[in-house]
């Protein structure tokens, strides 16, 4: 600190001296500092010179950084001083070993609070009313909050629940193959050991011969925590019933199983003709027995046994395929008949002229049609219309190519917009941005939240299962806003420092003014390209000494700032 002292006359003035408060430090990248000044001693009115300009006592909407001031107070004396606005540094806290109360009565839950980044020493004020502790105990189930405050008054907050460990109770039910029903008990929670109280009487946990009826249990933990439980037991004896229908003539579907009724699920099901059938229904079947052999979950077994009459009926269709070489763009088409039922040999015959054949080759667009006759003289036909694709509907996938709108170097949170020549008979594409995200949008926006290169692929498939891949990078950056004003320049036309112009980057739009100290408009410009102020003043170069400038700009992220400042003009 510098000063200098002056006396009135007939009395020596107190030395002035300087009370600073305000916010003198940034808790994060969006706040602004402010300097205020209480000034006593001395002889007022006090004028003041800010290194940015200022002429007040309280200076706002601060950068971190260095703010000098010299105060002058009535006679002449002045004192000199400098105050730092503390750069961001962001206070970061979290939570752990959270471990919820036994139960809804009990008050034993506990937290702890870990302060990860801030500048100390911290105030810690739990909503509960505890002070200046990391540990939280003795916490009944609810929700809470911690709030920690730093030596520059920046804040943070978190919320959380803590919540009960209650019981829960899982039963199982099973019924014996005898009718007779059986409870299981699995408890989950709490704190062992458990009692069990069963309303008719018993303690054990599990209950096996019961009858059909009501049964209440209460299950209290090493806590004394309470859970019930209403169990309605209906055993149910394993069986099965039929469900048959028989086939007339060959137009008629036979359909044939069971229902199972009773037991306990899962059931294993057996058809001792097929065990790999494991429907209880089955449909197309010939004369003869089919027996079923159902087992449930108890162990339990049933079985029965279904004769049928008639056989079952033929049903043709026609199946149709086709194979494409994406790398030679060749097509293959093929039709095959699907034969289900009836009673073989079976007489094949295609509207071709093939016979015999189950499949045959496809050579272009028509109806496809099939005659087969079973060995009881059962006749079905079955059509196809087919669209045999044509090679000239491929779309040329060679031809694609990204575009993005600003090359490929951004900032992070904005946005950019990916463009694609996408053929319009394209089946189907996807972008993948290389941070996760996926879109299938032709042309989509998208923001990346970290820093890095990313590697975008676009995909895209056409109607014959081809598809084309392509790799467009892009670099991500926490590029700033950042607008530097030269302090002094030199229009002299020696070909260095002739202008005075702002640097910039990262900003959308500027306007700067230029005053002389009379605060008249000398130079104007919008133009982020224009070259700045040649020094000019009615076609001659203006008078050395000091000038004001003010600048408005607009960042990436549409935020609208301000800076403004002396400069001198330079002969």
């Amino acid at each position: 600190m510098q000063q200098s002292n002056a006396t009135s006359a007939g009395m020596v003035l107190s030395e002035m001296k300087v009370e600073v408060s305000g916010k003198l430090a940034l808790c994060n990248h969006f706040e602004r500092g402010e300097i205020v000044l209480k000034v006593t001693g001395g002889e007022a009115p006090y004028t003041y010179q800010w290194s940015n300009g200022a002429d007040t006592d309280v200076i706002s909407d601060l950068n971190a950084g260095t703010y000098t001031v010299k105060i002058t107070d009535n006679r002449g004396a002045w004192i000199s001083n400098s105050f730092i606005i503390q750069p961001p540094y962001i206070l970061t806290t979290e939570l752990i070993n959270r471990r919820n109360a036994s139960c809804s009565l009990n008050h034993n839950g506990e937290i702890e609070l870990n302060i990860i980044r801030g500048r100390g020493p911290f105030t810690i004020l739990w909503s509960h009313g505890l002070e200046n502790e990391t540990t939280a105990t003795s916490l009944a189930p609810g929700h809470y909050s911690v709030a920690v405050t730093d030596y520059y008054n920046c804040t943070n907050t978190i919320e959380f629940e803590i919540g009960a460990d209650e019981l829960e109770l899982i039963v199982d039910i099973n019924t014996d193959c005898e009718a007779k029903g059986a409870i299981s008990v699995e408890v989950k929670g709490g704190m062992a050991p458990y009692d069990y109280q069963w309303a008719h009487g018993p303690v054990s946990k599990d209950l096996m011969d019961l009858d059909s009826g009501i049964y209440e249990l209460r299950v209290t933990d090493a806590n004394g925590c309470a859970t019930y439980k209403i169990i309605d037991l209906e055993p149910i004896p394993l069986s099965l019933e039929r469900l048959v229908m028989d086939a007339a003539d060959c137009s008629v579907t036979e359909a044939a199983g069971f229902k199972i009724i009773g037991g306990k699920p899962p059931y294993k099901i057996e058809w001792m003709d097929d065990p790999s059938i494991k429907q209880l229904v089955r449909e197309g079947l010939s004369s003869g027995n089919y027996v079923l052999k159902v087992e449930d979950k108890s162990g339990c077994m049933v079985e029965s046994m279904i004769h049928i009459e008639s056989p079952s009926p033929l049903m043709v269709d026609i199946n149709t395929r086709f194979d494409f070489n994406c790398n030679a763009e060749d097509i293959k088409g093929y039709a095959e008949v699907q034969i289900q039922g009836g009673s073989g040999p079976f007489s094949i015959n295609w509207s071709s002229g093939e016979t015999g054949l189950q499949e045959i080759s496809l050579n272009n667009t028509g109806s496809v049609e099939v005659e087969v006759r079973d060995g009881n003289g059962c006749t079905v036909k079955a059509v196809k219309e087919v669209e045999f694709p044509q090679l000239n509907a491929r779309m040329e996938l060679s031809e694609i190519l990204i575009n993005v709108d600003g090359g490929n170097e951004f900032s992070l949170e904005e946005p950019i917009q990916f463009r694609a020549n996408i053929p319009e008979d394209a089946l189907a594409w996807e972008w993948d941005f290389g941070d996760g995200f996926y879109s299938d949008q032709r042309h989509p926006t998208h923001i990346y939240r970290r820093e890095g290169e990313y590697a975008v692929a676009l995909t895209i498939h056409d109607l014959f299962g081809c598809h084309s891949r392509e790799i467009y990078h892009v670099y991500i950056e926490d590029k700033l806003d950042v607008v530097m004003m030269p302090n002094a320049f030199s229009p002299n036309g020696d070909g260095l420092n002739d202008t005075f112009q702002p640097k910039f980057k990262n900003i959308t739009s500027y306007d700067m003014q230029i005053f002389n100290s009379w605060g008249e408009l000398l130079f104007a410009t919008s133009e982020m390209d224009s070259g700045g102020w040649t020094g000019y003043l009615h076609g001659s170069i203006a008078p050395p000494g000091n000038y004001v400038y003010k600048v408005a700009f607009t960042s990436l992220k549409g935020e609208k700032k301000y800076v403004s400042g002396v400069f001198t003009l330079v002969k």
